[in-house]
């Protein structure tokens, strides 16, 4: 029934199927992962992270409005989609 639901609505490839959840798939992963390679943590200076926090606090903002509750809020569930934009998970 799930993956007919999807169809319905005409959910392309680019997400990942997990159990009760559709997620899109980010090119920089989470933003725990993103902070933890070192490779990728010189990318993100402060005035970015800033702005992610900007950024999560209008999605948090948004489920509100929606009258929901995130409840898991973490760096694990942050989406890097590149080196200034994220979405909350």
């Amino acid at each position: 029934m799930f993956v007919g639901i999807l169809k319905i609505f005409n959910v392309t490839r680019n997400i990942l199927y997990r159990v009760g959840q559709v997620t899109e798939l980010a090119p920089l992963r989470s933003l725990l992962e993103c902070l933890k390679e070192p490779s990728l943590r010189f990318s993100f200076p402060v005035l970015t992270l800033c702005d992610f926090a900007i950024q999560i606090c209008d999605g948090m903002q948004y489920l509100e409005a929606k009258r929901l509750i995130h409840r898991d809020l973490a760096a694990r569930n942050i989406l890097v989609f590149s080196k200034n934009k994220v979405k909350n998970l």
